[in-house]
């Protein structure tokens, strides 16, 4: 209702990993040579195997949003799950000055003590998805001489299936038998997403932030419609979800807000993907593409401000894995 709806966005990939490199970069997944989850899936009797080339790291060549924000003036923040390399590859190599919880591999549970390596307190029984955002709104709250870039990256509702009793005990007591979506612990954890997502909103308002603030809102994949009994989640009526070949796996929501400037409470049917946020933050901050750049992506501004056509022939997806026991040709 504050913005601007996309009802075809895709990811740039049907896993995370990929999805997350392309977005930083602008570069389809394929270009980077990260074309799977981190580290993913090993079917040593396939008919295919996996291209020789596969990177388990986004690499530290490529520019990033933050690297290519900072020197437009841009104070660079990193929360939340990373995935694209150990380390050595940690935000705070891509130009990120700032970063909580940076993780990998290990994320076992939602409430605290969350047993994975990361720098995110705690205390007994905490919701990580509370945590987190309570230090978000605690790095806005701080003075800043800077206009920021904040890139916040929630788990929710990614597998293990956890949420708060009180969240399941209220989609457990609305589930009626013409529910296509039939997973109230997973309900129960898009509320926990949903209501810290308003607190973030609600924090820009507070600070008199919210109209200079270019607010985006989308996800790295379609939903995981296997991983639990009942099922996590159901994509109807599109086709399968993450890790498939099919519209399940690459359709996510995009949510776009910034008063005065994106219209409110429109759609728009044109189709844009992940690549699309690096020409996009670039065009905004002002600054010119290097001639020596390469980027898949396209800028989306005049589309957001006014409603202008993209020029786009085609979006396209390379996946040479396998996920969910098949092919993904």
């Amino acid at each position: 209702s504050q913005g601007m709806r996309f009802t075809d966005a895709y990811a740039a990939a049907n896993v995370c990993s990929p999805t997350r490199a392309a977005l930083l970069t602008g570069k389809t997944p394929a270009r980077l040579h990260l074309t799977d989850f981190l580290s993913g899936l090993v079917f040593p009797h396939a008919a295919l195997t996996t291209p020789d080339w596969q990177r388990h790291h986004l690499a530290l060549e490529e520019v990033t949003l933050a690297e290519m924000l900072k020197p437009a003036g841009y104070e660079t923040f990193y929360f939340g799950k990373w995935h694209l390399g150990r380390q050595e590859h940690f935000p705070a190599a891509q130009g990120f000055e700032h970063s909580i919880w940076v993780l990998t591999w290990g994320f076992r549970s939602y409430f605290y003590p969350w047993p994975a390596a990361g720098n995110l307190p705690g205390k007994e029984g905490d919701y990580f998805t509370d945590s987190l955002t309570d230090r978000v709104i605690e790095s806005l709250e701080q003075p800043h001489d800077r206009p920021f870039f904040l890139f916040l990256s929630y788990f929710n509702p990614h597998r293990p299936t956890e949420a708060k009793e009180e969240h399941i005990r209220y989609y457990e007591e609305k589930l009626t038998p013409e529910h296509l979506q039939r997973n109230p612990i997973n309900a129960g954890m898009i509320h926990s997403l949903d209501e810290n997502v308003g607190r973030i909103m609600q924090a820009l308002d507070d600070l008199q932030l919210a109209k200079d603030t270019l607010l985006i809102f989308t996800s790295d994949n379609g939903g995981n419609h296997y991983a639990a009994l009942p099922p996590k989640t159901n994509n109807a009526p599109l086709r399968a979800g993450k890790g498939s070949a099919y519209e399940g796996a690459y359709r996510v929501p995009l949510l776009v807000r910034w008063p005065g400037t994106v219209p409110a409470g429109i759609e728009s049917s044109e189709p844009v993907s992940s690549i699309d946020f690096f020409p996009t933050f670039q065009a905004l901050s002002g600054q010119d593409p290097p001639a020596d750049q390469v980027i898949d992506g396209i800028n989306l501004l005049p589309h957001l401000k006014d409603q202008q056509p993209l020029d786009r022939e085609a979006l396209h997806w390379h996946y040479p894995h396998y996920h969910h026991g098949g092919a993904s040709p």
